[in-house]
């Protein structure tokens, strides 16, 4: 059986590294995470998830001090609230994509940011909410245009 060989996480790993090297880190976790899923126990995995934490902590560190020192740095909240969102913190994300809009309000990414988290806790009234949002600066964008879809107002 393939979950059972230890050759096959072997080049699982290996893939997941050569994704890392192309500027992929978010999508090295979830692979880390779904290689996880099918062997707990594999060590590989768990040294791997607990480096890519690790990371995204001293991150959040580097990132709080840098709104810190720059209070008006729009991009600095943005950097902050992807940093919490990839470690599943839904409210500081959310926080800090707020504070991001408040410095630059025209600034979609953080509204599609937002209405993904809600989407994905399965808030389609908040998502839909954000997605107009972002209609209204900008009226093709794919994304919003998908989440209305996905919530059925589209």
């Amino acid at each position: 059986r393939v979950l059972q060989n230890p050759g096959f996480f072997l080049a699982y790993g290996n893939a997941i590294e050569m994704t890392k090297t192309k500027n992929s880190l978010l999508t090295a976790y979830e692979s880390y995470q779904n290689t996880y899923r099918l062997d707990p126990n594999f060590q590989f995995i768990n040294e791997k998830m607990a480096k890519y934490q690790e990371d995204l902590n001293v991150k959040i560190r580097f990132l709080k001090r840098e709104v810190e020192l720059f209070p008006d740095n729009s991009d600095a909240f943005f950097n902050l609230g992807n940093a919490y969102n990839k470690l599943g913190q839904d409210s500081s994300a959310i926080d800090n994509y707020l504070k991001s809009l408040e410095l630059k309000p025209k600034a979609t990414d953080a509204l599609i940011n937002i209405a993904i988290i809600h989407l994905n806790k399965d808030n389609c009234k908040e998502a839909i909410r954000w997605s107009y949002k972002i209609l209204n600066e900008d009226s093709n964008h794919i994304r919003a245009k998908k989440i209305l879809k996905r919530c059925g107002d589209a």
